[in-house]
């Protein structure tokens, strides 16, 4: 199942409106929707694919442990991803909060 964007086209800088989502990383599952932004709690490479199909491995020192960093992703892929404690913030729409 391809990942959903509910927000796409929207330009986002900071994760308003998103909820954290500890990640297994997977060779071929997409996420459930596009996630806004990634955090890491064990520094180490982390191989996305984005919202265009591109395949990108982000090396351990380009993402900072702890921190959220905006970027919207639709995979996190296992074979070179070495960063652990991974979290996908993704965002929540109407239809996902049960008002009852």
């Amino acid at each position: 199942m391809a990942a959903e964007d509910p927000q796409a086209g929207q330009h986002r800088t900071r994760l308003d409106g998103c909820i954290p989502v500890l990640v297994t990383p997977h060779d071929t599952n997409s996420l459930a929707k596009v996630a806004h932004g990634v955090s890491i709690g064990t520094a180490g490479d982390l191989e996305v694919v984005d919202v265009e199909d591109n395949t990108v491995v982000i090396p351990s020192n380009a993402l900072a442990v702890g921190v959220q960093h905006v970027m919207q992703i639709k995979q996190i892929k296992d074979a070179n991803t070495t960063a652990s404690e991974i979290v996908a913030w993704l965002p929540v729409t109407e239809a996902d909060v049960d008002l009852s």
